[in-house]
């Protein structure tokens, strides 16, 4: 007899009844609705986004075991040659796509989007949902899109079936366990938005250089937590991070539920930018955050944080700045280049105070000796997961 198929989130559900007799009304899919109820339920959008603005995490060994395997995989993909064949073809085919992901020796490009994928069908209990951008996604106007966003012909691709299975069971690993939180919010986030879904996109970082200090935003416009998973076999130092307490004034000079920090050149891409008729974000999270964020610290501190084996570190990208930690403290020549602007899509802005306290330094001038940079590996080597809110017109399904 034929097993039966497996539960599918379905793609309009009604209430959903949860195991202690409560009725929810969800517009996913019960499993998420039970994760949302289990983390986010009991709260408002923006207390959660200040709970979860940044957090340390120290992975399950099963976590720790789905990281490691994907990692081989990917280091095999690389080191077979396999990548380097691929960009001579697209290159012979007049394309370069694969000049996005791989140097001219074949070592992986300082980032390689492996995939985006649709949340729920990660988290649920469908098969994943492989997405591509679409001509109606905003941000491939302008500056700040970044190179991987315009390819419509991502690693995954070619990816044999293993590989995509090991990438799978460690998303599903670390975002139903580690990182169910965060999820949690996604979905929040998006309940009563039926214009707007939630995405999960993975990152390969093979070797990232140490030597990266300045402070920074990841997001193209759209991320709402930044994870970062590194393969260090020891202990290891974190992220630098200051609260972000100057939202920016978009390009296209719009603006929702609070006063903008006039730019010039003003920041592309904000979850503030309007497109048409409707804005980045939902309206509803954008005045969450800035509920949020009013609430944050104005502390004038960069702080630090330290990593356990194969550590993972989440964060409400909107929320903060981050950096490659400075494992020393600073010369006046550091306060005048590393600390004195932020960069936000490819673009610096003169925001953080002149007179900046720093925990690191306080660490250091207490005797204290702290992580390596590279906890016992030989790069600083990790996968960087985006949990983003996008407008539904900007991705399509892609075959996989």
């Amino acid at each position: 007899m034929k097993a039966p198929d497996p539960p599918r989130c379905p793609a309009n559900p009604d209430n959903h009844e949860l195991a202690d007799g409560r009725v929810v009304r969800r517009t996913f899919c019960p499993l998420v609705a039970v994760l949302v109820n289990r983390h986010v339920s009991s709260m408002a959008l923006h207390e959660a986004l200040l709970r979860q603005m940044l957090e340390t995490h120290a992975p399950s060994e099963s976590t720790t075991d789905a990281l490691q395997r994907l990692g081989i995989r990917l280091g095999m993909f690389f080191a077979s040659g396999t990548a380097h064949d691929l960009m001579t073809q697209s290159r012979q085919n007049g394309d370069g796509i694969w000049d996005t992901y791989v140097n001219p020796e074949g070592t992986p490009q300082g980032n390689v989007r492996i995939a985006t994928l649709d949340l729920g069908s990660v988290v649920g209990d469908g098969p994943p949902e492989y997405l591509k951008t679409t001509d109606q996604d905003a941000r491939k106007a302008g500056d700040g899109g970044g190179k991987p966003l315009h390819s419509a012909q991502p690693p995954v691709l070619k990816f044999n079936l293993a590989v995509r299975r090991d990438m799978i069971a460690y998303l599903q690993a670390v975002l139903k366990n580690e990182l169910a939180g965060p999820v949690a919010t996604a979905f929040a986030a998006i309940e009563d938005e039926p214009a707007y879904r939630a995405i999960v996109s993975i990152d390969f970082y093979a070797d990232r250089s140490i030597d990266t200090h300045s402070l920074h935003k990841d997001t193209t416009g759209i991320t709402l937590f930044v994870a970062l998973h590194y393969m260090n076999p020891e202990p290891m130092l974190g992220p630098e991070y200051i609260h972000d307490k100057w939202p920016l004034q978009s390009q296209d000079g719009s603006k929702y539920y609070f006063v903008p920090v006039k730019a010039d050149p003003p920041r592309w891409h904000a979850p503030w930018t309007k497109h048409q008729a409707y804005y980045y974000w939902p309206k509803s999270l954008l005045e969450q955050l800035e509920l949020a964020r009013a609430q944050t610290a104005d502390d004038q501190t960069i702080h630090h944080c330290s990593l356990t084996r194969y550590g993972l570190i989440s964060f409400v990208d909107e929320l903060l700045y981050h950096a490659t930690p400075l494992r020393a403290s600073r010369t006046p020549q550091d306060k005048e280049v590393l600390f004195k602007d932020v960069n936000v899509s490819r673009l610096n802005f003169s925001l953080v105070p002149p007179e900046l306290k720093r925990t690191v330094s306080f660490r250091l001038s207490e005797g204290e000796t702290l992580p390596s940079y590279t906890g016992g590996a030989a790069k600083r080597c990790f996968m960087r997961l985006w949990i983003s809110i996008a407008h539904k017109s900007w991705y399509a399904p892609l075959d996989v």
